[in-house]
């Protein structure tokens, strides 16, 4: 079947006041669960037998139409900063900076929604 830009869906999700999809947590909510439920030295162990790529925006919504626009263009840009550095920060375990990871996460989560109300 050929990708006809005109029949694909809307990115699901978006948030009104950022312009981004909320969806776009679940490339790093999973860590982020495993963080606040059992604690870095769980997250670590965890990354070191299932490997973590997060992927960037486009990337990930790359099925959909208007993937960017004025309001969130900026705000994209910004994620996929982040989604490079997570990686970065997450690629050697046993070398995780809990700051690093803490604070990307909560940028990544102000981007998406808007506010500081998911801060770890």
């Amino acid at each position: 079947m050929e990708n006809n830009p005109d029949n694909r869906r809307e990115v699901p999700q978006i948030s009104p006041e950022t312009g981004v999809s909320n969806d776009y947590s679940n490339q790093f909510n999973g860590l982020v669960s495993a963080f606040l439920a059992k604690g870095m030295d769980f997250v670590k162990k965890l990354l070191k037998s299932i490997p973590f790529h997060m992927q960037k925006y486009e990337e990930v919504y790359s099925e959909y139409k208007n993937i960017i626009n004025d309001k969130n263009r900026d705000k994209i840009k910004r994620l996929d900063e982040l989604a490079i550095a997570m990686n970065e920060i997450l690629k050697d375990p046993d070398s995780i900076n809990e700051a690093d990871f803490r604070k990307t996460c909560n940028e990544l989560n102000l981007l998406i929604y808007g506010d500081s109300s998911r801060d770890i």
